[in-house]
């Protein structure tokens, strides 16, 4: 079950770059990321980023629009959870005590809005 996930997911969408004076870099950034995200964007690596603030920046001329992927990936500890609610579908394999089943799960993915930054300069 999705609810259960450990690993990693991947966001996509087609992005329209802002247009940029000279001396301007674009940056994204994320509300929250659940635990760590690798970006690309036209297919070539921006930022890995795991810590507030979530930004990942453009540098160099943009393309005027291109592919944006973000691959978040989440702890272990959902997955545990899981196993811990239904034994019979156990995924993982540990000498690591399953957590009670009545844990709450931790929050995973990106969460909440994306915005773009525009700053003189580098950030």
């Amino acid at each position: 079950s999705a609810k259960y996930f450990s690993g990693t997911g991947v966001y996509s969408t087609s992005l329209t770059t802002p247009k940029l004076s000279a001396g301007e870099t674009a940056c994204l950034r994320f509300e929250a990321v659940h635990e760590i995200a690798r970006v690309t964007f036209a297919g070539k690596p921006v930022a890995t980023t795991w810590a507030a603030p979530y930004e990942a920046c453009l540098h160099g001329p943009l393309p005027e629009s291109g592919v944006l992927e973000v691959a978040v990936t989440n702890l272990w500890h959902n997955r545990r959870v899981g196993d811990a609610v239904d034994p019979a579908t156990k995924q993982t394999k540990s000498n690591i005590t399953l957590p009670s089943p009545d844990e709450p799960l931790l929050p995973s993915g990106l969460k909440g809005g994306v915005e773009w930054r525009i700053y003189r300069g580098q950030p």
